[in-house]
């Protein structure tokens, strides 16, 4: 036999093994192996009663055992919400038009070959409608999808409020790495135009609650239990509708809003139109993340610290000098959404403090940091993270 052949093929072998040896062991120390690594995209759309979202997720699964990493890609929002075009169902498929061809271009940048899955998700602006009108303009949005080479309709639903709370619930604790650690998971509450959602994991000493409003899953192994329960009728829009005629709250001029006579207003309405049979276990949860409405409203008056926290007493101290400033000051910004926010600075105390019933030093998460990033939680993520676990969204009943 040739020596040289012999020679060559030893060391070819000898430098194969060499090379998969290394291959394996720096991609054991990168945390991951190639081959493992699969992307898959999500899209969904977020019909609220402020405007249309659509969000683009890529889902990218590494090992079995371990979470997804999902991360968006794209958003938009077009106003006015689904809800305002009940009744033109062309108009609305146009929205949606416009969202898709605006998703198209950025999934182009992808390689990704195979048609996304699309789900249409409304929350409570819709929730309010007449349910007959709302699958006629479904059925409008469906058939402009049909055609689509982009994307495949998987669901056009009203979502339930018991899973839009849920949805929220998971995307917090997806973001702070609740499900990866044994630390307690954060409790939630989050309010949107016309609903507010209050949604928490059970511990083992939790009173008995309505099973309604229980959900059970399982994460990485372990067992959950979340309370979720949606309020109809608390969001802010639905709010200010209900308020924008008490004088106490919105006389324009230099002072003229008191922040003690909006209170009692407020209060007055809420007992006329709402019976407050909240649960009264928030206190206990070590964790409270306030989102959406919350956020923009804690914002627009600079009250979060470095950490994206506040407390309770901390809103209402600012809350009483915002208003004894008046109106016209805090409306001079020019973001249209202010108006809502005035009110909220008497509204979501209040709800806070008697609803819920919040201690005063109470905090208040409303935003998270990862990598010096500021991350605010969007039910969407957690839509794409439970579906991605096997679960189908609920409809409204």
């Amino acid at each position: 036999m040739n020596y040289n052949i012999l020679h060559y093929s030893k060391n070819y072998l000898t430098n194969t093994r060499l090379f998969i040896f290394y291959w394996l062991f720096g991609s054991l120390l990168l945390g991951y192996t190639p081959l493992l690594a699969q992307s898959s995209y999500q899209a969904i759309i977020d019909a609220g009663s402020s405007g249309t979202r659509i969000y683009l997720y890529e889902i990218t699964s590494k090992s079995q055992e371990k979470l997804p990493q999902i991360q968006s890609i794209f958003e938009y929002k077009l106003v006015p919400g689904l809800s305002d075009l009940i009744n033109t169902p062309a108009l609305a498929k146009q929205q949606v038009k416009v969202l898709l061809d605006l998703a198209r271009c950025s999934l182009a940048k992808t390689s990704y070959a195979s048609k996304v899955p699309l789900h249409l998700l409304a929350t409570a602006g819709l929730r309010l409608k007449n349910q007959q009108k709302v699958q006629q303009m479904f059925q409008a949005i469906q058939q402009h999808v049909a055609q689509d080479a982009h994307f495949t309709l998987k669901k056009a639903l009203v979502l339930s409020g018991r899973y839009e709370g849920l949805y929220a619930w998971l995307a917090t604790n997806y973001l702070s790495n609740r499900f990866a650690s044994p630390r307690e998971q954060f409790a939630l509450i989050e309010m949107g135009g016309a609903s507010l959602q209050v949604a928490y994991a059970l511990r083992k000493s939790s009173p008995q609650l309505a099973q309604k409003y229980l959900l059970r899953r399982k994460i990485k192994g372990q067992d959950y239990t979340i309370y979720s329960r949606s309020y109809l009728g608390l969001g802010q829009n639905i709010a200010y509708d209900s308020l924008k005629s008490c004088q106490a709250c919105f006389v324009p001029g230099p002072g003229a809003t008191n922040y003690e006579k909006c209170l009692k207003q407020v209060q007055d309405n809420l007992n006329k139109s709402y019976k407050m049979d909240a649960p009264q276990v928030l206190h206990r949860q070590d964790q409270l993340m306030t989102v959406s409405s919350f956020y923009y409203t804690f914002k627009s008056i600079n009250l979060l610290d470095k950490n994206g926290q506040t407390t309770l007493n901390q809103f209402v101290r600012k809350g009483k000098k915002v208003y004894a400033q008046g109106r016209d000051a805090f409306l001079k910004g020019g973001n249209h959404y202010l108006k809502n926010h005035y009110l909220n600075l008497v509204y979501m105390p209040y709800l806070l403090r008697r609803f819920f019933q919040l201690r005063p030093t109470r905090k208040l998460t409303a935003y998270l940091k990862k990598d010096g990033k500021q991350l605010t939680p969007d039910w969407t993520l957690g839509a794409v993270l439970d579906i991605y676990l096997g679960n189908v969204p609920e409809k409204y009943k």
